[in-house]
């Protein structure tokens, strides 16, 4: 069993790799929720102290570079942005219809794709 990111962008290939497998699609009930729960859980204080962190310390602490590779990572991903994979710590604010159209269009491809049982 698998939940939330970033599992929730693989689902594709979990479906191919094990197609007896059950999916569950939660969703808000709309998208401006949607985005206020992230943007919420993004701009946290511990995701910030995350982020400072992996940029100013991550070369001695590994694990917390790692984390600012995938935060980075995932925010072009969320904003279908690249220019987040390359930006300094701290990160700028995400774009809100850019990270909108992500989690709709996402939740389209997870509809489109996995027959409902």
């Amino acid at each position: 069993a698998t939940m939330d990111l970033p599992f929730a962008f693989y689902y594709d290939q979990i479906l191919e790799k094990y197609p007896d497998c059950k999916f569950i699609l939660t969703l808000r009930d709309d998208s401006n929720v949607w985005w206020r729960s992230w943007n919420s859980l993004t701009e946290s204080e511990g995701a910030t102290l995350v982020s400072k962190s992996a940029g100013y310390i991550g070369a001695i602490i590994p694990h917390l570079k790692k984390s600012g590779y995938y935060k980075r990572w995932l925010y072009s991903v969320i904003n279908q942005d690249k220019t987040f994979l390359n930006h300094p710590f701290p990160l700028p604010a995400q774009n809100r219809e850019r990270s909108i159209s992500g989690y709709e269009k996402h939740n389209q491809g997870v509809r489109d794709s996995i027959p409902p049982s």
